[in-house]
């Protein structure tokens, strides 16, 4: 498997990788799926929007990493997120209250 070639949000090969919250997974160093060269400094903050903010497309999973985007004040998926350019900043995405 070749980490280089995972988009942040999707998982690596181990089980657990989207769950590593606190410590970056043990297979591909990312922390919830997010690479990082710092793992001191990225901050992970827990969301309640239930889907894209621009496409509409639900966040499906469990444990989703979704993207905040502070220029135009809005949570997106990866998709919509690359199409704003540099700035936008990883959250969490938990199913459930």
């Amino acid at each position: 498997m070749n980490i280089k070639n995972l988009r942040d949000g999707d998982p690596c090969h181990h089980s657990g990788c989207l769950h590593h919250i606190s410590h970056p997974c043990e297979v591909c160093g990312r922390i919830g799926g997010i690479r990082t060269n710092d793992p001191d400094t990225i901050t992970l903050k827990r969301i309640y929007s239930t889907h894209c903010q621009v496409c509409g497309k639900p966040h499906v999973k469990p444990l989703s990493i979704v993207y905040y985007v502070p220029l135009d004040n809005v949570i997106v998926c990866l998709d919509c997120a690359e199409g704003f350019g540099p700035g936008y900043e990883p959250r969490i995405y938990k199913e459930g209250e």
